[in-house]
């Protein structure tokens, strides 16, 4: 005989996971992984046309002095807050995370840098913070074993005319 273990997952159980995912520490480790990856600029970066011409009238109006200046950080984190929307899937215990923005490349990386720091944060809340201190320890751990391994094997490759594995990283 075969023993399996049935997770109930509740509606409350659900509204939670997607109150933790629009929660503002998920919103701010998703934007300052995204400033860290593509600068300031990232701030700047209109959804679309319409948004375009919001950004630009929002601009106008803080440098006329009738609102406040908002820094790029504060900027993004109100703009993942506010675009994206979470939808609980009618009958499962899966919710759907979407974000628009006319460029397909920029709607993946902010959705993923959400998934991510909800992911992250998920971890945190529902964890042991012993066990989620000890994996986060392996972890960097097996990061600082990596990294020379990594720059032997692109040393060697240096040597061999293989190329420099760090230039064919960044392209």
């Amino acid at each position: 005989s075969r023993s399996s273990t049935a997770f109930h997952t509740t509606l409350e159980d659900v509204n939670s996971e997607i109150e933790i995912l629009l929660s503002r520490p998920v919103m701010e480790q998703a934007a300052d992984a995204i400033l860290a990856e593509q600068g300031p600029a990232a701030a700047r970066k209109p959804s679309s046309p319409i948004g375009a011409l919001i950004d630009g009238f929002k601009t106008f109006c803080a440098d006329i002095g009738l609102v406040p200046e908002v820094e790029a950080r504060e900027k993004l984190i109100l703009h993942l807050a506010t675009q994206m929307t979470v939808e609980p899937v009618p009958m499962s215990n899966i919710v759907e995370l979407s974000y628009t923005n006319f460029s397909v490349n920029a709607a993946a990386s902010y959705v993923n840098h959400v998934l991510d720091a909800y992911l992250e944060h998920h971890a945190r809340v529902h964890s042991d913070e012993g066990a989620y201190g000890f994996f986060s320890a392996q972890a960097a751990e097996y990061q600082l074993q990596l990294e020379p391994v990594q720059q032997a094997l692109t040393d060697f490759k240096v040597a061999n005319d293989g190329g420099d594995l760090s230039l064919q990283e960044s392209l």
